[in-house]
């Protein structure tokens, strides 16, 4: 097979392999590769690698380095492999990873040197590799070819400002991947760029002769053009502060008492608000912004609490841009809901329905903003009612979210998956597999269209779709969907991420329906363990993971080892949940199951009945989980 045809099959133009310290270098390559198009008189003319292509895509680039192991895992295996070229971002950190230097020796096993491209982003390539050194190369790419050859002599594009510079470093890449001289390349760039700037002027000599046509209308325009003007420079002085704000909570206070490796992310963000409330007083439209970002930052990592603070303090700023305050009130009721503060929820999304109301009768808001606020409101008032246990009324607002979304289109699209997204999960939930099935395939394939095939929200669809299949009893179906969410979980999550302690559970809890109770146990094992580190002994997470336990280690018949679970689940429910929380009656059921595998079906159907009589207190009697409990225990 000639090498021309084999480059036709694969399935990636390029793999950009790099150090996490260079993320920020990685992604505006990626970006800048993505957006490239090759000046059309040359696309088509033969290249040193046959017909040069229209554009540099797809792109594979590998985020994150990997932490464990000692070699190559099959998925990145599989993209060197589907590479037509890798391109290595050399830097001290670069010549310093074992990944980089990995990736660099198997890619060249299959593909050559002429297809490796070196991209020097910092350090310098003289100097020597090491600890504190300023050498940039990775060894792998300079190594001898064989033993007593001289080292080899990379032609790296310098994107440093002393080197190439930016524009002139890519430039360079995309002759490379092309195959085509840099002349060549150079000059047809230039001359696109030229007729562009023709196509500008004629269009400014159009509109000079329309100006007098005009000047009546541009008149009553000029005021609203200062006002657009005024509200630019806002913009952009308040987008200015908060990058300021943002390299300023990370400086050094005293270096002599801290260290910048040990510094926590606490300490930081506990720094950050003390700035936001003493040092932007006279800024009341940055404050306000950044006091809503730091609420969203809480947010995600957990703090509900201190959350919902920063955003009611970002809600008392009268100063507050009309935008900020509509997703501030969002995020706000989000925040609420989390707290299972539902009434107050609600309350939130019917001020903020009325604000953005005001908003776009008063001219504030573009028909566009206003539906793109009006969508958001929809899908938060969609979670609150699934939390109040009101599925349908949930189902019909995702769909009215939905519809607003298709109209938005492109602008929208990312939030129009999220959607399909929340619905999917909502109708799988409902046991209607045929509408879940559809919504999930349908975010999926706009999340790749997005983002490509590795990524997290591909990974987040697959593990939707395996819930899914689960409920409906397809479990090879299901098997398969939460190994491909798997494997991504484990390129971009770090050991220990709460998201693969969940992917290890479900997959116990699929191998479980599959009677593979032993390899149940072990992923069940393995998620309780992520869990405990992750949250502490003691947090209800932990309670939760003990209960699957339970199940499998009574299938595969070990009874005294699941009792002992129940018996360490039971101490941290007393201590999360009152005495008529459904999840009493939960973990009741779960006991009684496991009494009568064991043989014990008086006291088993007891607990039963127990604990049924308390979910039955709390929840609808249609909730999908009380009825599949309520099977169970008449079975």
């Amino acid at each position: 097979m000639s090498d021309n045809h084999h480059d036709h099959t694969r399935h990636y133009k390029a793999f950009i392999s790099y150090a996490h310290k260079d993320k920020a270098a990685a992604t505006r390559l990626h970006i800048k590769l993505e957006n490239f198009r090759t000046p059309k008189k040359i696309i088509g003319t033969k290249g040193r690698f046959g017909s040069v292509a229209p554009k540099l895509t797809p792109i594979f680039r590998d985020r994150d380095e990997l932490s464990t192991g000692s070699a190559l895992g099959p998925e990145l295996q599989r993209a060197l492999d589907n590479s037509e070229f890798l391109i290595v971002l050399c830097s001290p950190a670069s010549a310093q990873s074992h990944w980089v230097n990995e990736e660099i020796r198997y890619f060249r096993k299959s593909h050559g040197d002429e297809r490796i491209l070196a991209a020097i982003v910092d350090g310098d390539p003289a100097a020597p590799v090491g600890e504190g050194e300023e050498g940039c190369f990775p060894p792998a790419l300079i190594e001898p070819p064989e033993e007593g050859a001289p080292p080899r002599e990379p032609i790296a594009a310098d994107m440093r400002e002393e080197g190439d510079g930016k524009r002139l470093a890519f430039q360079k890449l995309a002759s490379g991947m092309l195959g085509v001289g840099l002349d060549a390349l150079v000059q047809r760039l230039e001359q696109r760029r030229q007729r562009r700037l023709t196509q500008i002027a004629a269009a400014s000599l159009a509109g000079m002769a329309m100006t007098s046509g005009l000047a009546v209308y541009a008149y009553f325009q000029r005021d609203a053009a200062i006002e657009q003007r005024a509200i630019a420079e806002t913009e952009r002085d308040t987008a200015t502060a908060s990058l300021d704000f943002l390299v300023s909570i990370f400086e050094i206070a005293n270096p002599a008492t801290e260290n910048p490796k040990t510094i926590t992310a606490l300490t930081i963000l506990e720094r950050g608000r003390e700035k936001i409330e003493t040092e932007l007083k006279d800024r009341p439209q940055v404050q306000a912004k950044l006091m809503s970002t730091m609420g969203k930052v809480y947010f995600n990592l957990g703090d509900a609490q201190e959350a919902k603070t920063l955003y009611e303090r970002s809600l008392e700023n009268p100063s507050i841009n009309i935008h900020d305050e509509i997703e501030t009130r969002i995020a706000l009721a989000d925040t609420l809901n989390r707290l299972r503060d539902l009434d107050a929820a609600s309350l939130q999304l019917s001020e903020n329905k009325q604000v953005i109301d005001q908003a776009h009768i008063a001219g504030e808001l573009s028909p566009s903003d206003t539906r793109i606020h009006q969508t958001n409101l929809l899908r938060s008032q969609a979670s609150v009612k699934l939390s109040n246990r009101n599925d349908e009324d949930a189902i019909s607002l995702l769909e009215d979210a939905k519809r607003n979304a298709v109209l938005l289109g492109h602008e929208y699209r990312e939030g129009l998956a999220d959607i399909h997204m929340q619905l999917g999960r909502l109708y799988s939930a409902k046991r209607r597999t045929k509408e879940g099935e559809s919504e999930l395939q349908a975010a999926r394939k706009v999340y790749v269209d997005i983002y490509g095939d590795d990524h997290i929200r591909i990974a987040e669809t697959d593990h939707a779709l395996a819930f899914m299949y689960f409920y409906a009893e397809d479990y090879t179906q299901a098997k398969q969907a939460m190994e491909n969410a798997s494997v991504v979980y484990g390129r971009l999550l770090e050991n220990g991420h709460p998201v693969r302690a969940t992917a290890a559970m479900f997959m116990g809890r699929i191998r479980q329906a599959q009677g593979d109770n032993a390899d149940a146990v072990e992923n069940f094992k393995e998620s309780l363990a992520q869990t405990k580190t992750l949250y502490g002994e003691k947090h209800q997470r932990v309670g939760f993971r003990l209960l699957f336990l339970s199940q499998a280690q009574a299938d595969a018949g070990q009874y005294e080892n699941a009792l002992e679970s129940l018996d360490e689940a039971q101490i941290i429910y007393d201590e999360n949940f009152a005495a008529d929380d459904f999840n009493q009656g939960d973990i009741m059921i779960y006991r009684g199951v496991v009494l009568k595998k064991a043989g014990q079906a008086a006291e088993a159907e007891k607990l039963c009945e127990k604990g049924l009589a308390i979910m039955a207190q709390t929840m609808p009697p249609d909730d999908a989980y009380l009825i599949e409990w309520t099977e169970k225990c008449a079975a």
